[in-house]
């Protein structure tokens, strides 16, 4: 059998990747390095007044842009402190190396590793230890709105004779 690079039982030297809400069901990685993915929220940015960026006077369309701001933590865990440093320290590392790469393949304005937690042992675990990484990133947001009618061009007046309009009985 190939090793795949991925969790397999017949591996327990490999690696397991999973979201936190799935490993806190009971699916622990008790004797395997793990990493257990949280989302954080999200906070919208304003670029302008009432994210306005423009628009156009022969259409009537109107452009908006915003940025959304937020960011993920990265849980290392390892039975063994040093081993969770290690491999948070190394996440932290593959994220600063490859930001640009990450940048241009999702369409973000930024992606950066922001922080490097302490070493924590784990309540849901007996022999595990855990390493935060937690990463920012800008996600860029633009949108049109688009009248369903266009826009009345001009307003043509004839002029009428006025002596006209007054004098009829």
């Amino acid at each position: 059998m190939v090793d795949r690079g991925g969790y397999s039982a017949s591996n327990p030297n490999s690696l397991l990747i999973e979201v936190l809400d799935r490993w806190l069901q009971g699916q622990s990685s008790e004797s395997r390095p793990a990493l257990l993915i949280k989302s954080h929220a999200w906070e919208s940015v304003r670029v302008g007044l009432g994210n306005r960026s423009g628009g156009s006077n022969l259409t009537g369309e109107e452009f908006f842009y915003c940025q959304w701001k937020g960011s993920h933590t990265i849980f290392a865990l390892a039975g063994h402190p040093g081993e969770a440093q290690n491999l948070a320290t190394e996440i932290a590392k593959v994220f600063m190396y490859y930001a640009t790469v990450i940048e241009q393949e999702l369409g973000l304005n930024r992606f950066v590793p922001v922080t490097i937690g302490e070493i924590a042992s784990v309540k849901e675990s007996k022999e595990n230890y855990a390493v935060p990484v937690t990463v920012a990133y800008v996600v860029p947001d633009a949108w049109t709105l688009t009248p369903d009618a266009p826009r009345l061009k001009r307003i043509v007046f004839t002029p009428t004779d006025v002596s006209q309009i007054i004098s009829a009985p």
